[in-house]
């Protein structure tokens, strides 16, 4: 059985690479249905000096995958 901490929901309709679906810890106690959003920034050029912007996530709290509408909490009451 598949622990907690590495389930992802793999979308078929979600196409985007840095958007993820996954359940894990959002505290020390709760572990909760969550949408991550990666903004990895590309390299950027200023003369010979390179410059890199600061990557960050967004991370909301979901009960529905957005990208197909599955209940998530379903799929959790299945698997554990």
């Amino acid at each position: 059985m598949m622990s907690q901490d590495q389930h992802i929901h793999n979308c078929e309709q979600n196409t985007f690479k840095d958007v993820e679906v996954r359940y894990e810890k959002i505290n020390t106690e709760q572990w909760h249905w969550v949408l991550e959003l990666w903004h990895r920034p590309e390299r950027q050029s200023d003369k010979s000096d390179e410059i890199y912007a600061i990557s960050y996530c967004n991370t909301l709290l979901i009960s529905f995958c957005p990208f197909c509408g599955e209940n998530l909490n379903e799929i959790e009451s299945n698997i554990w």
